[in-house]
């Protein structure tokens, strides 16, 4: 089978994960092409550009697969092509003639931002519509989906394919060496009056606490007193040769205090308890969908810096909250597996 699987590739390290962790679970023969949508069947490129893409796909692939990822926005993209991040619309579905499957994709709505608007909500209920499949992030998309539509199928909700990883950590009676996952996101996903940067970085000092991001865009001055595990020009080539390389520097970290969404995903997968800061919405509600709100920090509180260190604290001193953080993880991750693996069966079949 021939699939063209469409996603902004070599941006970040989760996106990454995202992506090509899905082949995994893919017959071993199956031919992968990567259609990166900054470049190919962008929506923000002219009609007759994105009609052609779609025409030549049906010719090349025996299947369309958007996702992983975070790929349903609106904000900037409402001013797109087709009025939202996805390349499509009643036209250019109208000419895919090869099956197309959406694999867990994220609505990323950040905070302060509009959502889908009334074109983007339209096409959205269009793609659900010709999807011979269409499965979610379980992290608030599916009940984002049910509010903007009314779609006409039923509506997988798995777990971001970052999250299935091979390399599970042992369980550990002592929290000693932490990580800290920066994300640079700026006014796009943050109020920024209420993200204290200083204050934060002083508290993930106090704990004596090394960085390791996911996107280059940590790497900057906000940040210029964090004593970052590898450098950004190693970073870069990770990500460009092998982006598992950035993956497994966390297998040598006790826990974990990831702002990126797959700092989260990363560390419920390899068994790593973390305490999030969650400046977005489907960060909240990842941690609410694993059974973790007591291991999350929502950053609209105004004294949420003070929680943060709290948080750190307990989880590194008390037997009990650093126990319970397994014992949840354990009994959720088992049927968060068999649900990817079956939609993956159901794909494939």
């Amino acid at each position: 089978m021939k699939i063209a699987q469409l996603g902004f590739y070599g941006t970040n390290t989760g996106d990454s994960a995202a992506l090509y962790n899905i082949r995994k679970f893919f017959p071993k023969d199956t031919e992968w092409t990567s259609i990166h949508m900054e470049s190919q069947g962008s929506a923000r490129q002219p009609i007759y550009e994105i009609v052609n893409f779609f025409l030549d796909a049906n010719v090349k692939y025996d299947m369309i697969l958007v996702g992983g990822a975070g790929l349903v926005e609106g904000g900037k993209w409402n001013t797109a092509t087709t009025g939202w991040k996805l390349p499509f619309n009643k036209q250019i579905l109208d000419i895919i003639s090869i099956p197309i499957v959406v694999f867990g994709v994220g609505f990323n709505f950040f905070r302060g931002m509009e959502k889908l608007n009334s074109e983007g909500k339209k096409n959205l209920s269009l793609l659900v519509d010709k999807a011979k499949l269409f499965s979610v992030r379980n992290d608030g998309s599916y009940e984002e989906l049910m509010k903007a539509i009314k779609p006409s199928k039923y509506i997988y909700e798995i777990m971001d394919a970052g999250g299935m990883q091979d390399v599970e950590s042992p369980q550990k009676s002592e929290m000693k060496v932490g990580c800290f996952n920066p994300t640079m996101n700026g006014g796009q996903c943050w109020d920024s009056r209420n993200v204290p940067l200083k204050e934060l970085v002083e508290v993930i000092q106090s704990h004596k606490m090394k960085a390791h991001t996911h996107s280059p865009k940590a790497y900057c001055s906000a940040y210029r007193e964090l004593d970052y595990i590898i450098p950004k020009d190693i970073f870069m080539n990770n990500l460009k040769e092998d982006f598992q390389r950035n993956i497994e520097i966390y297998n040598d970290v006790d826990f974990i205090v990831p702002m990126h969404q797959h700092g989260q995903l990363f560390s419920f997968g390899k068994n790593i308890p973390y305490i999030s800061i969650a400046s977005m919405e489907k960060m909240v509600n990842q941690d609410k969908k694993f059974g973790l709100e007591d291991y999350t920090v929502d950053t609209s509180l105004d004294n949420w810096v003070s929680i943060l260190d709290e948080k750190i604290t307990r989880l590194k001193t008390d037997a009990n909250y650093l126990k319970r953080w397994y014992d949840i993880r354990t009994e959720k991750i088992d049927d968060i597996k068999i649900a990817f693996k079956h939609f993956c069966k159901k794909v494939i079949e």
